[in-house]
């Protein structure tokens, strides 16, 4: 996923939800455990773009 961020014109606003099923193949990621993997997905989505926002300059 390090390579499927949306990016506005202020930078990264998330990642690209729709290659999310391609991911989750590729990694042979259980049907019954992908909701689990999103939710810890977004965690680390919300973590690193506030990591994004703090190195960004004023």
């Amino acid at each position: 996923m390090s390579t499927q961020w949306r990016v506005g014109m202020g930078g990264a606003v998330g990642l690209d939800y729709a290659a999310l099923p391609v991911v989750f193949k590729l990694h042979q990621v259980r049907k019954k455990d992908r909701p689990s993997v999103f939710s810890d997905l977004r965690v680390m989505e919300a973590e690193a773009l506030a990591c994004m926002a703090e190195s960004k300059p004023e």
